[in-house]
């Protein structure tokens, strides 16, 4: 198993300046790992908490509701590589 901050530079390093839905990404990413997707939405909540990502609904209509991380949301990640 990987720590947290591994999995996090993972994700940096795989998804840099992307942005893809939670459920999509989780899709791709989670192959052949012991993660579930309870896992990833946990990380990702903690590196959005942490401004390492940004996270928006791809209906500008609906608004999120606070402390989710739905599979529809859009996961917005940083152009550099290397977060600690």
């Amino acid at each position: 198993r990987y720590s947290v901050r591994e999995r996090r530079t993972k994700l940096v390093d795989h998804y840099a300046g992307r942005e893809i839905a939670v459920g999509a990404l989780y899709e791709q990413h989670s192959v052949d790992t012991p993660y579930i997707m309870r896992n990833y939405k946990d990380l990702l909540k903690v590196m959005e908490e942490e401004k390492i990502v940004t996270v928006r609904s791809a209906d500008p209509a609906k608004k999120r509701r606070t402390g989710t991380m739905a599979d529809h949301l859009l996961v917005k990640f940083p152009t550099s590589k290397g977060v600690n």
